[in-house]
Order: structure tokens, then sequence, then C-alpha cells
């Protein structure tokens, strides 16, 4: 083998290389976030609280949590801005995975305090 034909086999070497790690840093991504919207539905963001989500006190009754919940559902549902764009979509359906995952934590708090 002559110098040219090494440097090449290094060249091909490294570059697969660096197209394979970043395939895999890729899907490994893609995977994390997919996992973190299956779940977005039951949980809520570490910054915020369920009941700050819902805008009700610490200390809110089930009815209040539920009240709170529908009005708060009546306004960020994903199919009052079906017709918009995607980004206005898209967030709509977060907020409400948000809200879903606050009344869910809200209630089962309420019910096993209760």
């Amino acid at each position: 083998m002559n110098a040219t034909l090494i440097g090449v086999v290094i060249t091909c070497v490294l570059v697969g290389y660096w197209i394979v790690a970043a395939a895999l840093n890729h899907f490994s991504a893609e995977k994390n976030n997919r996992k973190s919207d299956d779940h977005a539905g039951s949980e809520y963001p570490a910054q915020e609280s369920w009941y700050e989500i819902l805008e009700v006190s610490p200390t809110a009754s089930v009815d209040e949590i539920q009240n709170a919940y529908k009005q708060m559902i009546k306004q960020y549902h994903p199919d009052k801005v079906a017709t918009l764009g995607k980004e206005i979509r898209d967030l709509a359906e977060h907020k409400s995975k948000e809200i879903n995952g606050a009344y869910t934590e809200g209630l089962r708090i309420r019910k096993a305090i209760n």
C-alpha cells in the first residue's frame, strides 16, 4: 500500500465514524423526545406545579380543580386552533398536555388527602 491509499482509508474510516456517531446521536435525541411526549399527558414541567398550571390555590378542592380544568382546556384545546399554523397547533397541544397532567396530579393529591 502506498501513502495515498493509506490516507484515503484513514479518511474514510474517520468520516464513516463521524457519520455513524451523528446518526446515533440524532436517533437517541429523537427517542428521548418521543419518550417525553409519551409521558407529557401525565406529567407537568418541573418549574410549575399543578396548581400553578391550573391557576388555583395549592389547597383547592376537587370541585375547584375540576372547574379550573374545564375553563383552561376550553381555552387551550388543540381543536380550537385546528385551522391555524402548525406552530400554533403544537403549542396548543403542549399546553393541553400540561393542563391534563396538572389536572390528573391535582385530583390524585386531593383524593389521597381526602
